[in-house]
Order: C-alpha cells, then sequence, then structure tokens
C-alpha cells in the first residue's frame, strides 16, 4: 500500500467512527440486535443457539456475538466490532478505485448503512466485509479458492449472502476449467458444514430453525419494496449513475442484481435487507468522483447521525426499567421491550413469544420508555399474579 492508501483508510476509518460514535452503548438501538448480543451472552452460560434459544439466524452470526461478548457485555461492545467492519468495508470499497472518488464512495458506504438500519450491527454490517474482499478478488481475478471460503463465511452469518456468492462463484469460472467448480463449490459450503457440528445431537432443531423457519415468511406488497429504495434515495440514486459511466457495469450490475435477489426472496422488505446493496452500489458511485459527495451530505441530513441524547435517555430508561424488574419475582417475560432484560434472568426458549407472569409490555399510561430504531414506545410492568388476586378477591 502506497501512502495515499493509509491516508485514504484512515480517512474513511475516522468517518466511521465520527458518525457512529453517538449509537455506542445503547441498548435499545435495533431490538435484532439486543437479541443476537442476548443470545451470545448465553452462550457463555452454556446455553445453545437452537436447542436452547429459539433463534433463525445461521451459527456464524451468533459466534460473532459470542466473541464480542468475551470481551464486554456492554452493546457498545458490538457496536464498536460493527464500525470496524463497516469501516473495513468501506476501505475495501476504496480499493476498487484508488483514488479521491473511491475514498468518497467508501464515506457514502458508511453513511448509507443508517439509512436503512444498518448504523449498529446487523448481520449485513458484519458479512459485507467477507463479500466485499471476495468481490475485489474475484475481480482481479486472484485467489478464487479464498474468496469463495469468505462467501460461505458470509452464508454463516445470514442466508442470503447465496445470491452473491452465486454470482461471484459464476463469475470466477469464466475460462476455467469446469473441475474447477467442484473445488469452489467445496470451499463455499465448507464454512456452513463446520457450523453443523456443535449440533450434530440436534439435527431436527438446527434444520427447523436454520432451514424451515426463514422460509416461512409472508410476503408484502411490491410497493413497500419501492417505499425501501426511496427511504434510501442518496445511495441508490449515487450508484445507479455511477453504473452509467462505469466500465465495470456488467460486472458491477450482475452484483448488484445478486443482492436485488436476496432482497426479495424474503419478501418482507425490511429495511436493514437493502444492506447488501450497498457495496456494489457504493463501488458504482465511486465513478461520480467529488459528484459524490452531495449524496454523502443527503444521507446524513436525512439521518442525523449525532443524537448522543437519544443513547443517554435509552440508557438511563434501561437502567431505570432494568432496577424496577429487579424488584418484583417471577417468570420475566418482555412482550413490548428490551430483551437484554433477560440479560441476568432466566429468559424463555423463544422471546419472541413469551409465557410469564411478571410482564413488560406497552400500555397507555407508561412508566418508562422503550426507545428502539426511531421509535419511542411506552411500557410498563404488569404483574399478571396480582391481577388474578384482584378478582379472586372480588
Amino acid at each position: 500500500m502506497k501512502k495515499a492508501d493509509w491516508i485514504a483508510a484512515a480517512l474513511i476509518i475516522a468517518f466511521a467512527f465520527l458518525i457512529r460514535s453517538a449509537t455506542f452503548g445503547n441498548p435499545t438501538l435495533e431490538p435484532d440486535e439486543s437479541f443476537y448480543l442476548l443470545v451470545g451472552i448465553k452462550m457463555h452460560d452454556g446455553l445453545l443457539p437452537y436447542v436452547d434459544i429459539y433463534g433463525r439466524k445461521p451459527f456464524g452470526l451468533f459466534v460473532i456475538y459470542y466473541l464480542v461478548t468475551l470481551i464486554s457485555h456492554d452493546p457498545a461492545g458490538y457496536q464498536v466490532l460493527a464500525t470496524l467492519f463497516a469501516s473495513a468495508t468501506g476501505v475495501l470499497i476504496y480499493a476498487f478505485d484508488r483514488s479521491n472518488g473511491g475514498i468518497v464512495a467508501g464515506c457514502l458506504y458508511i453513511a448509507g448503512l443508517s439509512l436503512v438500519f444498518g448504523n449498529g450491527g446487523q448481520a449485513p454490517v458484519f458479512y459485507n466485509l467477507f463479500v466485499a474482499i471476495a468481490g475485489w478478488l474475484v475481480f482481479k481475478n486472484r485467489y478464487i479458492g479464498l474468496a469463495m471460503f469468505l462467501c460461505g463465511l458470509a452464508i454463516t452469518i445470514k442466508h442470503s449472502a447465496i445470491f452473491e456468492a452465486i454470482f461471484l462463484g459464476l463469475y470466477a469460472m469464466r475460462g476455467r476449467p469446469v473441475r474447477d467448480a467442484a473445488l469452489f463449490v467445496a470451499l463455499g459450503c465448507l464454512p456452513f458444514a463446520l457450523t453443523v457440528i456443535p449440533f450434530l445431537n440436534h439435527l431436527d432443531r438446527f434444520w427447523e430453525c436454520v432451514i424451515v423457519s426463514p422460509l416461512d415468511n409472508e410476503a408484502n406488497s411490491i410497493a413497500l419494496a419501492i417505499k425501501r429504495l426511496l427511504e434510501a434515495f442518496p445511495i441508490v440514486f449515487a450508484g445507479l449513475a455511477g453504473l452509467l459511466f462505469s466500465r465495470e457495469r456488467f460486472f458491477l450490475g450482475c452484483w448488484l442484481l445478486s443482492t436485488a435477489l436476496s432482497f426479495v426472496a424474503v419478501p418482507n422488505f425490511y429495511p436493514h435487507y437493502l444492506l447488501p446493496m450497498l457495496v456494489p452500489l457504493s463501488i458504482a458511485a465511486s465513478r461520480l468522483e467529488w459528484g459524490t459527495v452531495p449524496f454523502v451530505l443527503l444521507a446524513l441530513y436525512i439521518k442525523w447521525p449525532f443524537d448522543f441524547e437519544r443513547t443517554r435517555q435509552a440508557k438511563a430508561e434501561f437502567a431505570r426499567l432494568d432496577a424496577a424488574v429487579s424488584t418484583r419475582t417471577g417468570a420475566l417475560s418482555v412482550k413490548a421491550g428490551p430483551v437484554l432484560l433477560y440479560r441476568d434472568r432466566p429468559m424463555p426458549y423463544d422471546v419472541w413469544h413469551p409465557q410469564g407472569d411478571l410482564v413488560v409490555d406497552r400500555c397507555e399510561r407508561a412508566e418508562f420508555l422503550y426507545m428502539p430504531r426511531q421509535q419511542t414506545i411506552g411500557v410498563c410492568i404488569i404483574d399478571k399474579r396480582s391481577d388474578r388476586r384482584k378478582a379472586l378477591a372480588q
């Protein structure tokens, strides 16, 4: 790497920490991420995903959260790690076009993450790095076996990475003998095969949670998919505009198409399902050079990143609610609230459908605030045993 490359990497990393630091320590940033963190913590207590805790993500994602909780159980731990992954992905985007435009494109990726709930530790924030490295290797026609292994790692973090893996594998096969295909497929499958090993005695649970359950989703309207694309307008427009001027439009266009397939494959159309698309879009946007800057500024304007007060309030409200629950007895059931309340308490097998007498749920006369994403939901503690005692007394 040249001096200019080190400077570019430093600028992208500094930008990532600058615009994401306001969320560090927020215990209610994203419900999904709170659950992944909870699973990581409970794995240290000997609980296994799928066997003792219901979950639908592949095991690799839980391994990431298990490893980060070796260092800290605080949400800031995974949020800092996710920022390192995001900034490294931004640097890989720069590597596709080592120019000023590449630096801006790396920053566009990081700014664009927050447009679609990627300002924390959603699965693609982690696996986009592996796919970006694999994409660069395939694009440069280097170490294709390693690229396929990295694609396999991505699939152990989220199933939908399989579409990008298939595209990169097919692109890598151009001009290669057919016999190489078997090796590439084997290397791509190896990481997922390794994640099955801890569950050899529980293959039925593993199959049900990891393979069957993710396919059981209700489809939403195509209008919602269009709405999600409009929500990510700055990076979508910049990427498509850059694609028109790119000499690599076939490679990037096919890559983008593979991420679009991952978006529609599970037609819930949650905003974070767009996160894989941001990588090829950002690479394409680098072709606009300095023309990408307005789109970075627009992304920052739409999702102002420096809301330190919200994180402070979320931490204070979580601590207040946690302390209040600690004064009560009974099986805890968090129906609308932070699942991290189970962190130091017994948790149900399925945290999304809990059963218990001590219930945290939304209510008209709120005692506490639950602040996931950009919402604020009033919740309170309900003791069902007290209600039953009142009924008996009457």
